[in-house]
């Protein structure tokens, strides 16, 4: 008897670990069919990594609609309404909005003061203002960085993965994942003749600092995804306001991400690696 209450006490944890890994498990099955499906395609078409495209959108917002298309066979509390409604929480306190937006441009004037006290490059100026006719082509990928990929990483794998293993186990595995996803251009022969040993290390370092640095603002702020999809937004306008040369350039790209993961180091530091977490998950 004492033997089968045992066996059942250690099945329950094991039950509940099935239940989380299983949606985020067939999630990324389905964001590596829509990425890997949307290389070929651009493949196929000669196409470019750097241009717009059907396949590019595709890849673009590949992260939401394979959390939409797992979430369309999960019932109450999860499933497709529950999903969308994460969109509609965003009220917080206004300082997280201000961190989340203001970050990413402290972060692109400190790269460039620091490439330019270095004497390594140059700028005109630290940051450029880009001209009107170029704002439309600017909101694409503003809105495709923040609507196309934070519900995927945060609003999904983030929120759920962090109620077994904690939120900085889950930060650097999601941030993994995330990194390798970035990398999809190398599925693209342009990309694999372009994308070096610099690109995919910096990648790595950046995207894993900027998980742990996003699941902070994701907890701290009440798991508001509308902050994450502001900050993801800040970091992309960042990179597009900085001088071609500065981001362009790998001590620009490794210094915007060795800025990043001083600020993941700080807030774990800070929070106890709990990254705002109230959960105990993971914590030792």
């Amino acid at each position: 008897m004492n033997a089968t209450v045992s066996e059942t006490e250690s099945d329950s944890p094991r039950s509940a670990d099935r239940a989380t890994l299983l949606p985020v498990v067939a999630w990324a099955i389905v964001l590596s069919g829509l990425t890997v499906g949307a290389a070929a395609w651009l493949t196929s078409t000669g196409g470019d990594y750097r241009d717009f495209s059907p396949a590019i959108l595709v890849v673009a917002y590949s992260p939401a609609i394979a959390a939409i298309v797992v979430c369309c066979f999960e019932a109450r509390p999860y499933g497709v309404r529950a999903f969308l409604g994460a969109f509609l929480q965003w009220r917080t306190r206004p300082l997280w909005y201000v961190v989340a937006l203001i970050g990413p441009l402290v972060f692109a004037l400190i790269t460039a003061g620091a490439l330019f006290a270095s004497g390594t490059i140059t700028p005109s100026t630290p940051l450029v203002l880009p001209a009107v006719s170029a704002i439309p082509v600017l909101l694409g990928p503003l809105i495709a960085g923040s609507l196309g990929e934070e519900p995927g990483w945060r609003g999904f794998a983030q929120k759920r993965l962090q109620t077994r293993w904690g939120a900085l186990l889950t930060a650097v595995v999601v941030g993994v994942l995330w990194s390798v996803w970035h990398l999809w251009p190398m599925l693209t022969p342009v990309g694999r003749a372009e994308l070096g040993p610099v690109d995919v290390a910096q990648t790595f370092l950046r995207l894993i600092a900027t998980a742990v640095v996003y699941a902070w603002l994701y907890n701290a702020s009440g798991r508001c995804l509308p902050v994450v999809l502001v900050a993801h937004a800040g970091h992309n306008l960042a990179v597009d306001l900085m001088p071609s040369s500065v981001i362009g350039s790998g001590a620009g790209a490794m210094t915007m991400a060795a800025l990043y993961a001083a600020a993941a180091v700080a807030v774990v530091v800070a929070t106890r690696g709990r990254l705002g977490s109230s959960s105990k998950a993971g914590v030792r």
